[in-house]
């Protein structure tokens, strides 16, 4: 097959330079909606009168999946100088550990408030940048792991659910599940390295998980009033 860039010591296939290729611009597109989504979700908290907490819930989420989709698109872009593609893949693999986090701290900053939502929130994200430091000095090894560890991170919340689904709603609960499922199956393709262009199919739901995510974030958390006691 034809070879056209090298990476590292190895010559790259015609097939993976075009995969790389549609990488970026799939998560370049995610950095695009991304912005939008961050001005959208400023401009509901404001002009409904949302306190200090909800803004900068919404500032935390849209921040972190700019960063999240712009770390990926990076990477996926230099894929022809290995160095800093290097530092990209740590930074790209990190950025999921922040997504995870931001995606959170909405919900537990706004309508979990007085359901220890904040101390909840600390230890996340303290989980989150431990996961971001083991990615530095693991970001080659141990995949299966670091991917089962997304996993059960993302799901973390999981067990506040019921909670949300009664005094929240149950149409925000369904949209947060499916985003949480469009993640968790996007998995599968991430580590099936044997299927053609299956990191492309990944980025794929990323997106799908992101825009139900930031759907649920939108319409329901960012609006709803916190859950009293």
């Amino acid at each position: 097959m034809n070879t056209i860039c090298i990476k590292g010591d190895l010559y790259m296939k015609t097939r993976d330079i075009i995969e790389e290729i549609f990488n970026a611009i799939t998560h370049g597109l995610g950095i695009i909606l991304s912005i939008i989504g961050l001005v959208l979700m400023l401009h509901q908290v404001i002009t409904h009168n949302k306190d200090s907490l909800y803004i900068l819930s919404a500032i935390i989420y849209g921040l972190s999946l700019i960063f999240m989709y712009s770390m990926s698109t990076f990477y996926h872009s230099f894929f022809c100088l290995p160095t800093v593609s290097r530092i990209f893949k740590i930074l790209d693999h990190a950025a999921i550990y922040i997504l995870i986090a931001g995606t959170d701290t909405p919900v537990l900053l706004t309508v979990l408030r007085h359901y220890h939502g904040l101390a909840i929130a600390i230890i996340i994200w303290i989980v989150a940048l431990i996961g971001v430091l083991w990615q530095c000095f693991n970001v080659h090894k141990f995949k299966k792991l670091a991917t089962l560890c997304y996993v059960l991170m993302g799901w973390l919340l999981v067990g506040t659910l019921p909670i949300l689904w009664i005094h929240l709603s149950p149409q925000a609960v369904i949209w947060l599940l499916v985003g949480g499922l469009w993640y968790t199956l996007g998995a599968i393709f991430y580590l099936w390295k044997k299927l053609p262009f299956q990191h492309l199919i990944w980025h794929f739901f990323v997106l799908g998980g992101s825009i139900c995510h930031f759907y649920a974030m939108y319409h329901y958390v960012l609006l709803a009033s916190p859950i009293l006691l």
